[in-house]
């Protein structure tokens, strides 16, 4: 069975995880194309963020930026939560080749996305921190 994200990267145009912009886009989308050409102000979905004070106020391009991450954190956690932990090194070590190869692909962002995600597999192991961690440290560095 593959994995959801690789299902989602198939459909996605090559994209690992399908994050909260992502969804925003995808909400807005349809409700573009349900609009009515009479009305002067179409509905849309925003991200909000909630003020110590309780205030929504829109969020800005950093809110977003932590909410697909989480969002990344998320999928990937879910993809290894009941795995043992050798089937998560083996998960951790897929994802660092990914993130290999989006580095190679010089797409930097993603690389370093996937090379943070593929972290929550974590192990107290030796050797999880010989063979993926130290790996991924050194790769989201170069």
């Amino acid at each position: 069975m593959s994995s959801p994200h690789r299902e989602i990267r198939d459909s996605k145009k090559d994209k690992l995880f399908f994050t909260t912009s992502d969804l925003m886009k995808q909400m807005n989308g349809v409700l573009k194309n349900m609009e009515n050409p009479s009305d002067t102000k179409s509905p849309y979905f925003e991200l909000q963020k909630m003020l110590p004070n309780g205030t929504l106020v829109k969020a800005d391009k950093k809110d977003t930026e932590v909410a697909d991450m989480e969002s990344k954190f998320n999928q990937a956690a879910k993809e290894v939560e009941n795995l043992p932990t050798n089937k998560k090194l083996l998960w951790a070590e897929k994802q660092r080749n990914e993130g290999n190869n989006l580095y190679q692909e010089k797409n930097y962002i993603e690389a370093i996305d996937v090379y943070l995600t593929c972290l929550v597999a974590k192990s107290e192991e030796l050797e999880f921190v010989d063979k993926v961690f130290l790996p991924v440290m050194k790769s989201s560095t170069m």
